[in-house]
C-alpha cells in the first residue's frame, strides 16, 4: 500500500484589523485593576466600620481632618489636572498648526521653555505645576497637624 501525498491548497486568511492598540488595552487593564483595588479597600473599610465597638465611627480620640482645608486641597488637585489637560490640548493645537508646538519669534528664535512649548502652553504648564505644589504643601500641613 503506497501512501499518496495529498496537496492542500493554501488559503491565506484575511488580515484582521486590530480593534484597539496595545497601549490602550494596557491602560484599560491598568485602570480596571486600580478600580478593583480601591473597591477592595473601600469594602474592607465598610466592613471594619460596621463592626466598630459600640457602633461609633470614627473611634473616640481619633484626629479629624478639617473639611475646609481638605476641600481646598481637593480643588487644587482637580484644578491642576484640568489645567494640565488644557495645556496638552493647546500644545497639540499649536503642533498641528505650526509644526512643533513652539512659537517662533523671528528667524530661528523661539519662546516658551526654550522652544519646547508655545507661550500659552508654557504658562499653563507653570500654572499646573504651581497648583500641584499647592496640593503637596497642603498635604504636608495636614499630615503635620495629624502627627501633632
Amino acid at each position: 500500500m503506497a501512501a499518496r501525498a495529498t496537496i492542500i491548497p493554501f488559503r491565506p486568511r484575511p488580515e484582521k484589523k486590530q480593534l484597539i492598540s496595545d497601549g490602550v488595552l494596557g491602560m484599560l487593564v491598568f485602570v480596571f485593576v486600580e478600580i478593583m483595588l480601591f473597591a477592595g479597600f473601600i469594602s474592607a473599610f465598610v466592613i471594619i466600620k460596621s463592626r466598630a465597638v459600640g457602633s461609633v465611627w470614627p473611634p473616640v480620640n481619633q484626629p479629624r481632618l478639617p473639611v475646609e482645608s481638605t476641600a481646598i486641597n481637593t480643588l487644587a488637585l482637580i484644578a491642576s489636572g484640568v489645567v494640565l489637560l488644557i495645556a496638552h490640548r493647546a500644545y497639540l493645537r499649536a503642533r498641528r498648526s505650526g509644526g512643533d508646538g513652539a512659537v517662533r519669534r523671528g528667524p530661528g528664535r523661539t519662546r516658551g521653555f526654550g522652544g519646547l512649548f508655545g507661550d500659552s502652553t508654557g504658562r499653563l504648564l507653570v500654572a499646573a505645576t504651581l497648583l500641584g505644589g499647592v496640593f503637596v504643601a497642603l498635604q504636608g500641613v495636614e499630615w503635620l497637624a495629624l502627627i501633632r
